[in-house]
């Protein structure tokens, strides 16, 4: 055959491809269009597929057999195209098998439209069942074509195959724009799709299937599992974002989202043991290709949920701490918390980068919008939606507790790239840089927490149901987190084993860390988490073992946490209610939590008043029900008996007295009705 002739050049990487080579040679070779050449690239094969190319070679001079060191897909694609001559260039696996027809109604197409790329759909093939299914890419009848370009649908072509196997391309133009595979074991073809779809004046889409793609295929890297290869994709889109630095921001956003959903797709299924060096490999990427790029425009899409905390763990400042702080809350506790962030804002330093998250499951956009606009040089907050993580049914509450309160357990599986997390209560007011608790050197303790200063019920309570000794019971609203230690301990599976045995505790959340982690927590400084309703005026008196504690975290009171039912927004004129009222005059929420707090007292006002009423209606019911006891007794009915003749007569001289003679006879012998009625005609007369 002459070089002339040759139209389009398929090209076909070979590995270890014996079982399904024949079908897929002969369907290129028996096509109905001749003035083609068949490049066969082996890339190391140990099976037979080397002597079943040698064997179709010496019948077809069209085919074209290269052999190179095993390097993977993308080395002998390019090696391949570095041979072609054809005007036209595919690309084809050697497990798939192509139309009879195909490559004739392609050159026409192409031939047509004078297009860079064209487009075509396939037909999935089930190796295990055999079943086909066409796979529509876009909306065209059958064998219609439509000409356009990747920036008319770039939509389209962000979130579509990204294969080179459903595609055709023209020589010249891959040559124009130096067009080359990544030469990595998998996701080889992501980069050289968008540098290609991305730089071609025309695309033609053809309606029409062409291609069998064999899935389920046990000898293919999807086959295999490609989740093993992550640093694959990773470099694959290292490469795209270089490509795509210089689109329009719309468009490099749909590309950027495109690819970063690929990527953490690959990301979850990763190992366990090498998540957190893929993690870091996704930060360095982003902060490599990516700052000060604005990420807010993907809020809301799936990778950019899933993978939150990797994309908002930033590293702005490489000389910088990261401090990661987290939060749980709804949007009842929104207001509070916006004051708890500014306290601890207010006490940052240059030297740390505050990575603050709120875990939540149904803040309002507004909530949302209001806490994220906390963002500086060196802190920023970050709201995750946990809906995913479990069941609400399923979670234990009483009294002022909520569910948001079993977030904090869910810390180290999604912070696994962290060493230690801090957790913090909404209902707290820093006083302190909160990295010097950060800094505390836990060992191998899951957590770091202060001794909950406890009265006498509580103690009982701890000490007898709990069956845990008063003085290792820790306060939950004060977590020092040891990421690594607290998995290890198995920590978030004992408290939801105990959860299901256990629903009758006082503190939930609280006592099941407390029963998970025994004596295993390391107990902090007091100055940590002072806890000021044990110093309230209608607080019980606190153990012995409790005092010493509670007078030092009052006197340092490193951090303040208004807990039980009595918060620093409802009693302003406590002493410790000032540090809150201090901030929460600068925060966005200050209108509506002078509300909550007016409305608070009022109701609490409102509540004992009504109390003491009760308390009052419950004294007189008693003494009806004694004066009822006493008027169904014996001895008041004999009283009643013999006493009935003076009582009588001291009623008519007292009736005489003041109704006078005549009205008193009338009421004696004809009734009390009679007697008012003489005495309204006298009135008259």
């Amino acid at each position: 055959m002459k070089e002339k002739n040759v139209q389009i050049s398929v090209i076909i990487p070979v590995y270890n491809a014996e079982l399904y080579l024949e079908k897929c040679i002969e369907s290129v070779l028996g096509q109905t269009f001749d003035a083609l050449e068949v490049i066969c690239v082996d890339d190391g094969s140990s099976d037979a597929s080397v002597e079943i190319l040698r064997k179709f070679q010496n019948k077809d001079e069209r085919l074209i057999v290269l052999q190179q060191k095993n390097r993977g897909a993308g080395a002998a694609r390019n090696n391949g195209l570095r041979r072609a001559k054809g005007k036209f260039i595919h690309f084809l696996d050697a497990d798939d098998w192509v139309d009879t027809a195909a490559y004739e109604k392609l050159y026409k197409v192409m031939t047509d439209s004078r297009a860079d790329v064209g487009v075509f759909m396939y037909t999935r093939y089930d190796n295990r069942t055999g079943a086909e299914r066409k796979v529509r890419l876009f909306e065209l009848e059958e064998g219609k074509t439509e000409i356009t370009t990747f920036s008319r649908k770039y939509w389209h072509f962000c979130n579509t195959s990204v294969v080179p196997w459903n595609k055709i391309y023209n020589a010249e133009f891959l040559r124009s724009v130096g067009a080359r595979f990544d030469e990595i074991v998998c996701a080889n073809d992501r980069a050289f799709y968008f540098q290609t779809i991305t730089a071609a004046k025309s695309i033609v889409l053809y309606a029409e299937s062409f291609i069998f793609y064999r899935e389920n295929n046990e000898l293919s890297l999807v086959g295999q599992g490609r989740s093993k290869h992550f640093d694959c994709h990773l470099t694959a889109n290292d490469r795209i974002f270089q490509i795509a630095k210089s689109f329009p921001d719309e468009i490099f956003q749909r590309v950027f989202n495109a690819n970063m959903e690929d990527l953490f797709s690959f990301f979850w299924k990763s190992s366990k043991e090498s998540k957190k060096e893929n993690f870091r490999g996704i930060c360095d990427m982003l902060v490599r290709e990516m700052y000060p790029f604005d990420l807010e425009s993907f809020r809301g899409k799936s990778w950019y949920a899933n993978g939150k905390i990797a994309l908002l763990h930033r590293k702005l400042d490489t000389n910088k701490i990261v401090v990661p702080v987290v939060f749980a809350t709804n949007n009842g506790y929104a207001p509070f918390l916006d004051v708890a962030i500014l306290s601890l804002i207010a006490h940052a330093t240059p030297r740390y980068y505050y990575d603050i998250y709120v875990f939540e499951t149904e803040l309002s956009d507004l909530n949302i919008q209001k806490l994220e606009e906390h963002k500086g040089e060196n802190y920023r907050v970050n709201c995750i939606d946990l809906k995913s993580k479990f069941n609400d049914s399923t979670l234990y509450s009483r009294a002022h507790y909520s569910k948001e309160m079993y977030y904090r357990i869910f810390i180290p599986e999604l912070f696994y790239h962290c060493d230690k997390v801090v957790y913090l209560d909404c209902d707290v007011i820093v006083n302190r840089d909160i990295a010097q608790l950060y800094e505390i050197d836990l060992g191998d303790a899951p957590l770091g927490a202060v001794h909950n200063a406890m009265n006498y019920s509580m103690y009982r309570y701890v000490t007898r149901m709990l069956k845990l000794p008063a003085e290792r019971y820790f306060n939950s609203g004060v977590l020092l987190v040891n990421v690594n230690s607290f998995v290890e301990n198995k920590i978030k599976i004992k408290c939801f084993d105990l959860l299901k045995i256990k629903n009758n505790l006082v503190c939930p959340d609280q006592d099941l860390l407390n029963l998970s982690c025994r004596d295993s927590a390391k107990m902090l400084d007091s100055g940590w988490n002072f806890q000021w309703h044990n110093v309230l005026p209608y607080a019980e008196k606190v153990v012995k073992e409790s005092q010493a504690s509670l007078d030092n975290a009052q006197a340092k009171k490193y951090i303040t946490h208004f807990t039980s039912g009595k918060k620093a927004w409802s009693y302003p004129e406590n002493e410790f209610s000032i540090d809150f009222w201090n901030y929460a005059e600068s925060s966005r929420y200050n209108g509506i939590i002078r509300q909550i707090g007016m409305s608070k007292r009022i109701h609490t006002t409102v509540y004992e008043a009504l109390q003491n009423h009760n308390d009052r209606l419950k004294t007189a019911d008693e003494a009806l029900r004694r004066l009822w006891a006493l008027e169904s007794s014996f001895s008041y009915k004999l009283g009643r008996f013999l006493t009935w003749i003076p009582r009588k007569t001291a009623a008519f001289f007292r009736c005489w007295h003041t109704k006078g003679f005549k009205y008193t006879m009338v009421r004696v012998f004809r009734g009390k009705k009679r007697a008012q009625e003489y005495l309204a005609r006298r009135e008259n007369d």
